[in-house]
């Protein structure tokens, strides 16, 4: 039983653009990364992203704190980090998939 989950990719993103605007590749790759660095800019400066109905990305301030190796036992510090958290809205919430 083959359970992989194709992935969608970038590429993938700009051919469906290139069909949709009926542009060139290099004109929907560019429109692509444009979007994405906008996105990883506002995320960057603290910027909530919401994307209706799609869903919301929020860039949160993760602290410092103790991990431990789950083989070993040894413990050690995790250092402050800020993530990316996106919460999904209505329209994915609902979303059903093919069994």
């Amino acid at each position: 039983m083959n359970l992989a989950v194709k992935s969608v990719t970038k590429t993938d993103l700009a051919k469906y653009l290139e069909k949709e605007l009926n542009c060139s590749r290099r004109a929907s790759l560019r429109l692509v990364n444009g979007i994405l660095g906008f996105l990883q800019q506002s995320l960057e400066t603290g910027c909530r992203v919401q994307l209706t109905p799609f869903g919301i990305f929020v860039s949160r301030h993760r602290a410092a704190h103790r991990g431990k190796n789950p083989k070993t036992g040894e413990t050690f510090l995790v250092k402050a980090k800020r993530m990316v958290v996106f919460k999904p809205g209505k329209a994915l919430k609902n979303l059903r998939t093919k069994p």
